[in-house]
């Protein structure tokens, strides 16, 4: 009685369980399915009966979109890019490396504006870039090594062939005449690696007594050892004898081209593996022939002839030195007088090109106060650029 009382008990538990299981079973497997999103379901877990809803981040496929809820159905706007450095720019054509071609023409043979712009405010900057070649810019973009400006070949060629027989003799020594857009071809060019310029300065040292004018000497000497005893002074030529006073003129003199000396050492040292040294000596325009005659003066002439020879003189005596030293001097000299019978050599501008020139603070024995003081002087022009496609009368 007692055994079948335990059994029966035992069955019911188990058949309880059993219902209890079918019954939670049945409830999950319908859950999902019978149209209602019930507790614990989604549109994850259960799209059929959670379709979803504005808001919830999904832009559900049954009646959302842009219009009816942008809050889920706008695109994602893709973030900036992060910034990066821009890409370094080319390295710079060096002058030597030339473009052997023009860049695209526009047109029948000419650049766009944009690019005839772009090559305007590059062309003459002294370097020959992208875009430039020997024939849109030729200041640029000469051959490596030649002389860029074409007004200044032609004048070295002139003076070189010139001298080719020989400078040396002061008869053969030419007298050169040049414009003023020469001149500054000249002497403009400040900076440029193939040419050197300098300027030696001499100065008068006997001055009349309001101190505007010069009635004596002009030291043209370029070494101080060669400067005259004071017994040995002599006035120029235009001067007033009862003006003139050669009282202290030898030490004045000494001063002066001790500064001259000083700057041509350094010169020649700078410049001596150039292949001509130019010495274009100079006189006052006061003294000249009339202005209608064309020409210099005979005496001024022989003037600016002794002034370049000094100067010369301090050069040859550098070439011996300096040979002692392993540093010889290569270049070849050549002594001609400047023609400065030109209105420009009066001019204001001329005087400031001239004093630009000039080693800022050293005495070199020109004072501005006196007319005309800045043309005594040697204008030295070193040439370390090539001369090829002039003729130099040298073989």
């Amino acid at each position: 009685m007692g055994n079948a009382r335990t059994w029966t008990i035992a069955v019911v538990l188990l058949l309880v369980i059993a219902a209890v299981g079918l019954v939670l079973l049945a409830r999950g497997t319908q859950a999902c399915g019978d149209g209602e999103c019930g507790e614990g379901e989604s549109m994850v877990s259960c799209a059929l009966d959670c379709p979803g809803s504005c808001g919830d981040g999904f832009c559900n496929p049954d009646g959302e979109n842009v219009g009816t809820c942008p809050a889920d159905c706008t695109p994602a706007v893709p973030p900036p890019p992060a910034p990066t450095a821009p890409p370094a720019p080319p390295a710079p054509t060096p002058a030597s490396a030339a473009p052997t071609e023009a860049p695209a023409a526009a047109g029948a043979d000419r650049p766009s504006e944009p690019e005839a712009a772009a090559s305007r405010a590059r062309c003459g900057d002294g370097t020959c870039q992208a875009g430039e070649n020997g024939k849109n810019c030729p200041s640029d973009c000469q051959p490596p090594g030649r002389c860029r400006d074409d007004a200044f070949r032609k004048i070295v060629a002139q003076v070189v062939k010139s001298c080719a027989d020989g400078c040396k003799f002061e008869s053969k020594n030419p007298v050169v005449g040049i414009s003023e857009a020469q001149f500054r071809a000249l002497f403009e060019r400040a900076g440029d690696k193939g040419i050197g310029v300098q300027f030696s300065i001499f100065g008068c040292n006997v001055w009349k007594p309001d101190g505007k004018d010069c009635w004596g000497y002009d030291a043209h000497y370029a070494e101080p050892a060669t400067c005259p005893p004071d017994a040995n002074y002599a006035c120029a030529s235009r001067s007033d004898g009862g003006l003139c006073n050669p009282a202290g003129a030898q030490t004045a003199c000494k001063k002066y081209a001790a500064a001259i000396e000083d700057s041509v050492v350094g010169f020649v040292k700078q410049w001596r593996q150039a292949k001509y040294l130019l010495l274009l000596g100079t006189a006052s325009r006061t003294g000249n022939d009339d202005r209608g005659s064309g020409g210099m003066s005979q005496a001024n002439k022989d003037l600016a002839l002794v002034r370049a020879a000094n100067v010369e003189g301090l050069v040859d005596r550098l070439r011996g030195e300096m040979e002692q030293f392993k540093e010889p001097v290569m270049f070849k000299s050549y002594k001609v007088v400047l023609d400065n019978t030109k209105q420009f050599f009066d001019s204001a501008g001329f005087k400031k090109l001239v004093a630009a020139q000039m080693k800022v603070g050293k005495d070199g024995g020109f004072k501005p106060t006196t007319d005309n003081a800045i043309n005594r002087s040697v204008m030295m022009i070193a040439v370390g650029c090539d001369l090829t496609g002039e003729d130099v009368g040298e073989k």
